[in-house]
C-alpha cells in the first residue's frame, strides 16, 4: 500500500517550478543603461509574468523548460522589487542599478595558480587605500 501511495504522489513532487540563476538573488547589482536580459528554468510551456518597475513583461518557457526575456535599460539607482510568477511566485528584493566590473579575469591574472584566497592585485585596483 505504501508504493501506491508513493506512486500516486510522484507526479505532484516532480512538477517544476520557475527559478532563476544564483547571478540574480537579493542585493544583486545590475548593469545601468543597458537591456537587462533575464532567464530562469520553468515546466515545459509555463507562462511566466514578470512585474518591475510598475510594468509587467510576459514570457513562456520553452520545450526544455527554458525561458528568457529582455527588459528595458534602468538608469543608475534603486533599491527595486522584481516579482516572477508561474507555478509559483519569487520575489527578489533590494535589486540596484549602476556600474558593473568583472573582476574574475582581473583576479585569474594577477595569481597564475588561479588561487586569489579573495584578493585582488594592487594593479588592477583605481586607487590603492594606504
Amino acid at each position: 500500500m505504501r508504493y501506491i501511495l508513493l506512486f500516486l504522489l510522484l507526479p505532484f513532487s516532480l512538477q517544476a517550478q520557475i527559478s532563476l540563476p544564483k547571478l540574480v538573488s537579493d542585493g544583486a547589482v545590475l548593469q545601468r543603461d543597458q537591456p537587462l536580459k533575464i532567464w530562469g528554468y520553468a515546466s515545459p510551456g509555463e507562462k511566466i509574468t514578470i512585474t518591475f518597475d510598475k510594468k509587467k513583461y510576459r514570457t513562456k518557457a520553452d520545450q526544455n523548460g527554458n525561458w528568457t526575456t529582455t527588459l528595458p535599460a534602468n538608469q543608475a539607482g534603486g533599491p527595486y522589487e522584481m516579482i516572477l510568477k508561474g507555478k509559483n511566485e519569487i520575489r527578489v528584493k533590494d535589486l540596484l542599478f549602476g556600474d558593473v566590473l568583472a573582476l574574475y579575469r582581473a583576479i585569474q591574472y594577477g595569481y597564475p595558480d588561479g588561487k586569489s584566497k579573495g584578493k585582488i592585485p594592487r594593479r588592477y585596483c583605481q586607487r590603492q587605500l594606504s
